[in-house]
């Protein structure tokens, strides 16, 4: 008999009940799974003390208050107020994007002399929603332990009171609605963030000097993979934000970001994926999921956290994109990819709502 996988090994130790019979009887008699069970245990048991901190008492409708005010205020950042959320293309970069963001989606563009050293593995050219848990996303590892992370630096965001002027600043040109949802005033701010650029370099001894300290096994480091740079461009992002009428919250919000862009100085998508899609703290779930994402040479997956979000596909000016909702029926955003643009629409709106301005934009 084969041995259970380490799903099956899990569900022993939460509820022994919710697993065949014959699955159980075999792990009572075969050492090397016992084995597996009690790491499997201590990594639990290791996850529950990190996070086993009193909750603290919290009053919603005061925490609303307050971040009404620090919205009117402009104490937020205008990309952290869509629905609560980090609107960022940064954050979902498939694949080679998947790679990018475990690194930190930590960017750089080759240029001059550098560039004959760099080929192309990834730029998007549709968006796939990837499901994954709040635990998954906890639970990756920290690459600093398997290379060296050059952290892109940050750069003011700019405010713009016109479309012509956060054009001209961003470089392309500003989405406007033909018309504006029921609700939403028309007065509007433009925010520009320029590109962030970093990098990641794969070290096999870094990497080997991190497993023997810690008495954890790793996936052995392609020779293509060892040394090898991963340089990620992100290009400047737009938004537009438009209030809901009589509250400070948003109610419409319009962002655009030139897609991405994933260089290499040796390895392949293939390569880079296998190595860190294997490391310890990558789920087998959420491994099997971003492996499933289609080809991840030009698509940029949308990692949607199932116990906040909802999420399906859409058709969106001619092209596939995906729909968002927030679990609490707050808010919705349509995002997709179109000649060479990330663009998203959202808002404490209707997914309907969205998917007119998003069809109607000029």
């Amino acid at each position: 008999m084969r041995h259970p996988d380490e799903g099956t090994l899990r569900r022993l130790i939460d509820d022994a009940t919710m697993v065949r019979q014959a699955d159980r009887q075999h792990t009572e008699q075969c050492s090397r799974c016992q084995t597996r069970m009690a790491h499997i245990d201590a990594a639990a048991r290791e996850v529950r003390e990190t996070f086993a901190v009193e909750t603290p008492a919290v009053d919603p409708r005061q925490a609303l208050m307050t971040v009404r005010r620090r919205v009117a205020a402009g104490d937020v950042p205008a990309r952290d107020r869509w629905m609560g959320m980090r609107w960022h293309p940064a954050r979902f970069l498939g694949s080679a994007g998947a790679m990018a963001t475990l690194a930190g989606a930590v960017v750089l563009t080759p240029i001059g002399g550098w560039a004959h050293n760099f080929f192309t593995i990834f730029q998007p050219q549709q968006i796939q929603a990837v499901s994954v848990t709040t635990d998954q996303l906890r639970s990756l590892p920290d690459l600093n332990r398997f290379g060296t992370v050059s952290a892109p630096k940050s750069a003011p965001m700019h405010t713009y009171a016109s479309a012509a002027a956060a054009a001209a600043a961003a470089g392309m040109s500003v989405p406007v609605p033909a018309t504006l949802p029921a609700g939403v005033a028309s007065s509007v701010k433009y925010h520009v963030m320029p590109g962030a650029t970093g990098s990641f370099t794969f070290s096999a001894a870094k990497a080997t000097a991190w497993a023997k300290a810690s008495g954890k096994a790793l996936p052995p480091m392609p020779a293509h993979v060892d040394g090898s740079t991963l340089r990620v461009t992100l290009n400047s992002t737009e938004v537009a934000i438009y209030q809901a009428s009589g509250d400070a919250m948003p109610g419409l919000v319009i962002g655009e970001m030139r897609a991405p862009l994933a260089t290499s100085t040796g390895a392949s998508v293939r390569e880079l994926e296998n190595y860190v899609l294997g490391l310890p703290g990558v789920s087998p779930q959420l491994a099997s999921e971003l492996r499933a994402v289609n080809d991840p040479t030009s698509t940029l997956p949308l990692l949607i956290p199932v116990d906040r979000a909802h999420s399906h596909t859409v058709l969106v000016q001619g092209v596939h994109g995906v729909a968002v909702g927030d679990n609490t029926g707050v808010g919705t955003a349509v995002l997709w990819e179109k000649r060479g643009v990330v663009y998203g629409v959202g808002g404490t709106i209707s997914e309907s709502t969205a998917l007119d301005v998003a069809n109607h934009l000029r």
